[in-house]
């Protein structure tokens, strides 16, 4: 699928070093601290998207334990490498020194069958989340578990042809540091931000984009 796509002679190295075209090995990348971008538009080339990502992940994990300088690996539209081995990439990076940032619109994106062991392990490896708007009940209810729930006194009092009649009760219930409704009309740029090493702490905050200048 790969070699006789349009984009096949971009992956014969052979070529390249006749052609003395410039070829992107991710050893001397991270040895340089370069920025290396691998894309390919997923509504085009849906399979061929899904296999160029797998060979990614291969080289990805031959690379790792070769050095434990800093690393950024940015995986945007996580759908498209939803699989056991990214998931062995993202729990080896920590040992190697690089860190995974796994870019999603859902956490649907994180489902690669009907059952959900593969969310839960994703839930489970990572250490920060940074949840912008989701407008989707279960995974506001998800976002709202993962920030967990704080310790309360409630009181209520009691109201008789709509006058109070001075009785009152208080009890001890468990209420969402974040409710799922927050979660669901969060603003352009607004994130809740938890991280697991803090976790009695989340962090409501605005997140401005990037002015990027040469």
């Amino acid at each position: 699928v790969l070699t006789d796509a349009y984009f096949g002679e971009l992956l014969d190295v052979h070529a390249a070093r006749l052609s003395k075209r410039p070829i992107l090995n991710l050893d001397d990348a991270r040895k340089e601290g370069a920025l290396a971008y691998i894309g390919l538009p997923t509504l085009s080339y849906p399979d061929a998207a899904a296999k160029l990502a797998a060979l990614v992940i291969g080289d990805l994990k031959a690379s790792l334990p070769k050095s434990k300088t800093q690393w950024l690996i940015i995986f945007d539209e996580f759908s498209v490498f939803a699989n056991p081995a990214t998931l062995n990439v993202v729990n080896m990076g920590r040992t190697y020194g690089a860190a995974a940032v796994l870019a999603t619109q859902s956490f649907a994106d994180f489902l690669t069958t009907d059952s959900k062991a593969f969310l839960r392990q994703v839930v489970g490896s990572a250490n920060t989340f940074v949840v912008h708007e989701l407008t989707d009940p279960e995974d506001a209810e998800l976002a709202a578990g993962l920030f967990g729930t704080t310790f309360v006194t409630q009181y209520t009092s009691q109201i008789v042809d709509s006058l109070l009649t001075g009785s009152a009760s208080a009890r001890g219930v468990y209420e969402f540091r974040v409710h799922p409704d927050q979660v669901k009309n969060l603003g352009l740029g607004e994130v809740i931000v938890l991280n697991k090493d803090k976790p009695g702490e989340v962090c409501h905050t605005l997140i401005k984009r990037a002015d990027l200048r040469k």
